[in-house]
C-alpha cells in the first residue's frame, strides 16, 4: 500500500520534471505551483524547485537510512559472533566495551565522530552506523550462544571446520531473520537521527538536500509557504511508513 508507490516515485519521480536540483528560478522566489511549467510545488527562497528537492531528499533519506543501518547491522553481527563463539576473554573484552559505549549519549557519540570525521555523506552513514550496533551486538552474542551448543556445531568441531567456516557457513545463516528484523528497526533510526542532524544544519551540506535539512528550511519560511513544511513531513511520514510496512511483510514471509 505504501511502500510500492514509494519506491516507484523514488525511482522514476524525475522523469516529469525538467528542472535540475540546484537551478535557481530568480523570478520565482517563494511562488506557488505552476504544472504549466512543471514547477508542481511551486520555489523556494532562492527559486529552486521544491519537488526536485524533495525528491532527490527522498531518495537520499532512504539510501542513507538503508546504508547506515548496513553498516550498523555488519559491525554487531562480527562483535556478536566474535564474543558469542569465542567466548572467555574475547567475549570479556567485546561485552565490556559495548557496556562503555552504552553508557554514553547516542548524540553526543555520533557528534564526537562527525566532528572527527567531517561531514560528508559516506561519513555520515559510518557515523551513524558506528553508534547504532550496540544492542544487535548483543542479540547477536546472544544467538550465537545458543547455536554454539547445538550438536551441528559440535560436529563441524570435531570435523575439524575452521572458525571462520563455522561463523560463516553455519552460524550466521540462521541469524537471517535476526538481522532482517533488526534491519527493519534501524532503517527509521537512521533516517530519523539523519533529519535531526540535517535540522540542526550538521548534516547533509547545500546544494544537495535531505528531508531534514527541507524541514529547518521550511520551519524558517512557514509562514510565507507553509508547503516548504508540509511537504517534506509528508514525505518523512510516507517514507517511515512504506520502511514499517516493508518490513511487516519480511516478518510474515520469515514465519
Amino acid at each position: 500500500m505504501w511502500s510500492a508507490p514509494l519506491l516507484l516515485w523514488l525511482l522514476l519521480g524525475g522523469l516529469i520534471t525538467p528542472h535540475a536540483l540546484a537551478e535557481p528560478y530568480w523570478e520565482r522566489i517563494f511562488a506557488s505551483s505552476d504544472f504549466a511549467l512543471a514547477h508542481f510545488l511551486g520555489n523556494d527562497a532562492i527559486g529552486r524547485d521544491v519537488y526536485v528537492r524533495l525528491l532527490f531528499a527522498a531518495r537520499v533519506s532512504a539510501l542513507l537510512g538503508l546504508s547506515g543501518a548496513l553498516v550498523a547491522i555488519s559491525i554487531g553481527m562480527t562483535v556478536g559472533l566474535l564474543a558469542g563463539y569465542f567466548g572467555g576473554r574475547i567475549d570479556q573484552l567485546l561485552m565490556r566495551t559495548v557496556d562503555v559505549l552504552n553508557g554514553l549519549p547516542l548524540l553526543f557519540l555520533l557528534l564526537l565522530l562527525m566532528a572527527l570525521m567531517g561531514r560528508s555523506v559516506a561519513l555520515i552513514v559510518l557515523a551513524a552506523g558506528a553508534v547504532l550496533w550496540l544492542d544487535f551486538a548483543r542479540i547477536v552474542r546472544a544467538q550465537t550462544l545458543k547455536l554454539r551448543a547445538q550438536p551441528y556445531i559440535e560436529a563441524a568441531q570435531m570435523l575439524g571446520f575452521s572458525s571462520l567456516h563455522i561463523l560463516t557457513r553455519q552460524i550466521m545463516p540462521n541469524l537471517k531473520r535476526q538481522a532482517l528484523g533488526y534491519l527493519a528497526v534501524l532503517v527509521p533510526k537512521v533516517i530519523l537521527l539523519e533529519s535531526f542532524l540535517s535540522f540542526l544544519g550538521l548534516g547533509v551540506q547545500e546544494p544537495y538536500a535531505s528531508l531534514g535539512a527541507m524541514i529547518s528550511d521550511g520551519a524558517i519560511d512557514m509562514e510565507l509557504r507553509p508547503t516548504l513544511l508540509l511537504a517534506p513531513v509528508m514525505v518523512l511520514m510516507w517514507l517511515l511508513l512504506s520502511v514499517r510496512q516493508f518490513s511487516d511483510s519480511m516478518a510474515r514471509a520469515q514465519r
